[in-house]
């Protein structure tokens, strides 16, 4: 039994050759677009939870006193955004 791994014919061989460059690119260029799909991504999650903050900031400052712990109610049930005082005494 005479096994044979790799193809005397020069079509196959140049075919397995051409298979194998067009895997080697398809990953390369995978990993390419990858890395630069990741810093995009990440500088606009950053924007995006920069804006939920001065907003929520913004809202809370320009809201009527009375009316803030219903706002800050409001905003956790509905959009998920907890409030916390920066110090231990204010509220």
């Amino acid at each position: 039994m005479n096994l044979r791994l790799w193809p005397r014919s020069l079509l196959w061989r140049t075919f397995l050759l051409l298979a194998a460059l067009v895997v080697a690119t398809t990953v390369g260029w995978f990993q390419i677009f990858r890395a630069y799909e990741v810093e995009p991504r990440a500088r606009q999650i950053s924007q995006n939870l920069v804006s939920i903050v001065n907003l929520t900031r913004s809202a809370l400052v320009n809201s009527q006193p009375e009316l803030r712990r219903e706002l800050l109610s409001d905003l956790a049930e509905r959009e998920g955004i907890q409030v916390y005082p920066s110090e231990p005494g204010s509220t």
